[in-house]
């Protein structure tokens, strides 16, 4: 959003932050959904464990099926105090931290407000990413900037399209708290 609209871009593609290159790293999965989402997604916190565990058996989510290892069982297993799991966190965090770095460098905004199904795992890496965000971005926006995670969750995309359909058919919607 800027100036209280929505950035759309010229082919309504704006937004895609899972595309964002954040690092020089490549493979198949990149080229499908993109950089950050491949290194940073629920499904890139799984692989990195299970990448993680062919090295470093004494982790919890060892005993467990690889293939029902996913970001919520290594979420449960970070905040029991699993190191690997941990770690896997804070390596999402820096990329995480990486892209927000670019967005608050090139926007300039008031506030970042992190959504998607890791939010609720934010506990985790957010720290590390408002660490990294903070440290590469444009220093005098890094002064001003707020880095929130969004009460929303999964649903945020839902209430937000929600919203533009009752503004284009003329429907007042009511802010939050009111």
């Amino acid at each position: 959003m800027t100036g209280g609209r929505l950035l759309r871009g010229a082919h309504e593609l704006s937004g895609s932050a899972g595309w964002m290159v954040v690092s020089e790293e490549e493979n198949e999965t990149f080229f499908r959904v993109g950089c950050l989402e491949a290194l940073a997604a629920g499904p890139a916190i799984a692989r990195a464990a299970s990448e993680a565990m062919e090295t470093d058996s004494g982790s919890a989510l060892s005993c467990l099926p690889s293939e029902s290892i996913g970001a919520r069982q290594i979420a449960e297993a970070a905040r029991a105090g699993d190191r690997l799991a941990r770690r896997v966190f804070e390596r999402a965090g820096r990329f995480l931290g990486f892209a927000v770095a670019n967005l608050i460098s090139l926007f300039d905004p008031e506030v970042v407000v992190l959504g998607g199904g890791l939010a609720g795992a934010a506990d985790l890496y957010l720290d590390t990413l408002r660490r990294v965000a903070l440290e590469r971005c444009q220093p005098l926006a890094a002064r001003r900037v707020k880095i929130r995670v969004s009460r929303l969750g999964n649903d945020a995309n839902l209430l937000g399209m929600a919203r533009l359909a009752f503004a284009k058919a003329g429907v007042m919607c009511l802010e939050p708290g009111t």
